[in-house]
């Protein structure tokens, strides 16, 4: 009887809770998410494509699903508390019970006819199953309250792409911009040409009007042009003022530098799910300003960003 007191007064509500986040970077949420749990006494029960379980004590529960709501949006959610004191309390009264009965069996079988021990030992192993059975279901039960339970699936969610345009004081700044390498290689534009432009090893020249154009297999584009500027200044001037733009639409500046009368200038921008790098290297030239974009998929770029520079005038 103390014993099942025992079990009803130490079994907490069995947590169980089910997010589904629509966050930028899955991944990283699901890093986070693993090493709040394990921070917490908690561990990874199991990780997929785009799901994450944990275990953790029930007091840091609340802790965890905040910090999972935080890195993101929540498209869905479900919280349940479920009291298992009583299921606990039964499932230790039958398995005392059938302990019982085995001793009392065991007893019988000291005295048992022959006859009678073949029966006797086949009610011993049929309880030997069931108290085991019931073993088995009181450490679910038991570790189910001492565990919380947190399952969160993702989902990508597009991050907003930097702005086009701007209101700089210096029209050529704001024509500085991502989606305008999309539209000259795909469309051409009434973009100053600036020479013959350059074709880097593994790319191909693109035909058209508007400025050079050159593309590799994977994606990666180069345009080559130029652009006037009313006010000759210093390269200093030029990058702060180039540096400051890019912030302002939205970009991550990654680089920025002025070395030899050129200024070159490495962003990162958000365009759907992942990342490209955009970089504008330029040199100014009285009231001109002779411009090379390039720009691609993260990975893509890095692989063929020595074949830019390489090929940069």
């Amino acid at each position: 009887m103390i014993a099942l007191f025992a079990s009803m007064a130490l079994a907490a509500p069995a947590i169980t809770a089910h997010l589904v986040i629509a966050t930028p970077d899955p991944g990283a949420l699901a890093d986070a998410l693993e090493a709040s749990a394990v921070g917490a006494g908690g561990h990874l029960q199991s990780r997929g494509h785009g799901a994450i379980e944990l275990r953790v004590p029930p007091e840091a529960a609340a802790a965890v699903i905040a910090a999972a709501e935080s890195g993101g949006t929540a498209l869905s959610r479900s919280y349940e508390s479920t009291e298992l004191g009583l299921a606990l309390a039964d499932v230790v009264a039958r398995r005392i019970a059938r302990e019982g009965m085995w001793a009392r069996y065991e007893e019988v079988l000291e005295t048992a006819a022959p006859k009678a021990v073949v029966a006797v030992e086949r009610q011993i192993v049929d309880l030997i199953v069931q108290i085991e059975q019931l073993r088995a279901q009181e450490r679910t039960l038991t570790e189910r309250a001492a565990r919380a339970r947190i399952t969160v699936a993702f989902q990508a969610s597009e991050r907003p792409p930097p702005r086009r345009g701007g209101s700089s004081s210096f029209a050529w700044l704001d024509t500085l911009d991502l989606a305008g390498v999309f539209d000259a290689i795909q469309w051409g534009s009434d973009g100053r040409r600036d020479g013959d432009g350059i074709v880097p090893d593994g790319f191909a020249a693109l035909r058209g009007r508007g400025p050079a154009r050159a593309a590799s297999p994977d994606g990666v584009f180069v345009i080559v042009r130029k652009a006037r500027t009313p006010v000759p200044t210093s390269l200093d001037f030029w990058e702060e003022a180039a540096a400051a733009r890019m912030r302002d639409a939205g970009y991550e500046v990654l680089s920025s530098e002025a070395v030899d009368g050129r200024v070159t200038l490495t962003t990162s921008a958000p365009t759907g799910s992942g990342d490209w790098i955009y970089r504008v290297d330029f040199e100014v030239d009285g009231k001109w300003v002779h411009l090379v974009e390039s720009a691609g998929r993260v990975v893509d770029y890095q692989a063929r960003r020595e074949a830019i520079e390489v090929a940069l005038p």
